[in-house]
């Protein structure tokens, strides 16, 4: 994957879908839901889209993150099909870039990268 953004949310894959699952966006809440990954009607484009590597990377999906009486509820502006394609595939963690005003402790679950001041 590749972003040109510097914030970043790490976030386990489990905990993710389980979240994710919760949305009160009615397209994200269908997509979150389908129990067999693969039957997202786009999978098949996300399939290919992953499949050109390094000669061609996928863009990192953004999130935009609704904590709501302590329950932290992603929401994603596109990339849902690509969420729903490494989901498919088991991955342990999910890379999303976020905004740099969202102030998250890290947990368990998930934690925040801020490229400059971590790495820099």
């Amino acid at each position: 994957m590749v972003s040109n953004e510097k914030h970043f949310l790490i976030i386990d894959s489990s905990y993710f879908d389980k979240q994710w699952k919760k949305s009160s966006v009615k397209i994200q809440k269908i997509l979150a839901n389908i129990e067999n990954k693969k039957n997202d009607y786009k999978y098949n484009k996300a399939e290919k889209g992953f499949s050109f590597g390094e000669k061609n990377p996928v863009p990192v999906v953004d999130v935009f993150l609704e904590v709501d009486n302590n329950d932290t509820i992603p929401t994603l502006n596109d990339g849902l099909t690509r969420t729903n394609y490494l989901l498919s595939k088991n991955v342990k963690k999910l890379v999303f870039s976020i905004n740099e005003n969202i102030k998250l402790k890290n947990t368990k679950s998930y934690q925040v990268i801020n490229i400059h001041s971590d790495f820099c």
